[in-house]
């Protein structure tokens, strides 16, 4: 009989701790899942830094040489600026973004150069000059620190 008790009041502190970590769990995938929330990695020395997603940097891509219309600039494979109107554009990326140059339409090669970068940018690094001869070009990946 003692034992019985015993078992009951076993099975009863298991099922809590059960009903307790799978709340705890859930509450902390709601709050990982939000956009807002810091995540953290580490910069190679095993030292935690936090980040956060919405950090964003300015790269401005000069158009070296002639005036070239419909030379398109990309952001993740989406078309965000061209140089129609002046020989600049001017970037707002996030970490992790692609940026291609467009020079489809053109026969010619066609160079764009990297002509400021916010200090918070590791990569793309000023001065960086790609050149596209009638294809699509990877100016680099975006590295913020």
């Amino acid at each position: 009989m003692r034992s019985k008790n015993v078992f009951k009041k076993i099975e009863s502190i298991l099922l809590k701790v059960c009903v307790l970590s799978l709340l705890f769990i859930v509450g902390l995938q709601l709050l990982v899942s939000r956009d807002d929330f810091p995540t953290f990695i580490g910069n190679g020395n095993n030292s935690m830094e936090s980040s956060s997603y919405n950090e964003k940097g300015i790269v401005r891509l000069s158009l070296l040489g002639d005036n070239y219309e419909d030379v398109e600039v990309l952001v993740n494979g989406e078309a965000v600026g061209n140089f129609n109107d002046n020989k600049e554009v001017e970037l707002l990326v996030y970490n992790n973004d692609l940026i291609e140059i467009n020079g489809t339409k053109h026969m010619d090669k066609i160079k764009v150069k990297v002509v400021a970068v916010s200090t918070n940018l590791n990569s793309p690094k000023l001065d960086s000059i790609v050149t596209t001869s009638k294809n699509i070009e990877l100016l680099g990946k975006v590295v913020i620190k």
